[in-house]
């Protein structure tokens, strides 16, 4: 059972939510997307799922949203809504999903290995 759209604490500095994604089929999962919270107070948010105005006012209340994630080309039926919620965040997608999905505003491009540093000038986020 999913415990609703409400913020839990995972791990310091780490929230989660659950909600209930139903496949074709009836196949039913729960899926729990999470936010943390960066060093320099910034709010990541990977893998978003449905968010109603009293969630979002929760994430914010942790810091402004920067980052909107969908780690890879599966996660990302939620990331349009965030983006437009979160217009200012960058958006950061695998290869492959802006043919996947061309609807969606996609910013930045996942590497294999994503590093996140808290200087928000270095646009180094990745290791060759």
């Amino acid at each position: 059972m999913s415990s609703g759209l409400t913020l839990s604490p995972l791990v310091p500095g780490v929230w989660g939510y659950e909600y209930d994604l139903i496949m074709p089929g009836g196949v039913q999962f729960t899926v729990r997307p999470f936010v943390i919270v960066l060093p320099d107070g910034g709010v990541w948010l990977c893998s978003p799922g449905p968010i109603s105005d009293a969630l979002a006012a929760q994430i914010e209340a942790l810091g402004p949203v920067r980052h909107l994630v969908s780690p890879n080309t599966y996660h990302h039926v939620y990331l349009g809504d965030a983006s437009r919620r979160w217009p200012e965040a960058k958006v950061w997608a695998p290869a492959g999903l802006e043919k996947k999905r061309p609807d969606l505003r996609i910013d930045a491009t996942l590497s294999p290995c994503l590093l996140y540093t808290s200087d928000a000038a270095d646009e180094r986020s990745s290791v060759d």
